[in-house]
């Protein structure tokens, strides 16, 4: 299973980093602490650590991470 680092902008629903950092769960949570360091003044920013076999599945399982609000507006609308 690898590791994903999601540094995410709730305010504009904007992702500013995806960054696949392999399968070593300890060397993932130090990039997750430096992240959230790095971002520590901002609350609108939401550091992650998320885990799926490729990206092309957590960009399914974790979509408002890679969708815009209107494309996920649209999917509850066609799905309702």
């Amino acid at each position: 299973m690898k590791h994903f680092l999601i540094v995410y902008r709730r305010g504009e629903g904007r992702l500013l980093e995806c960054r696949d950092l392999g399968s070593d769960r300890a060397a993932a949570t130090k990039e997750r602490l430096a992240a959230e360091k790095a971002y520590l003044k901002d609350p609108d920013v939401e550091v992650v650590i998320l885990s799926a076999r490729s990206r092309d599945v957590l960009e399914r399982t974790h979509s408002r991470y890679f969708r815009s609000a209107r494309e996920l507006a649209e999917d509850l609308r066609t799905s309702a």
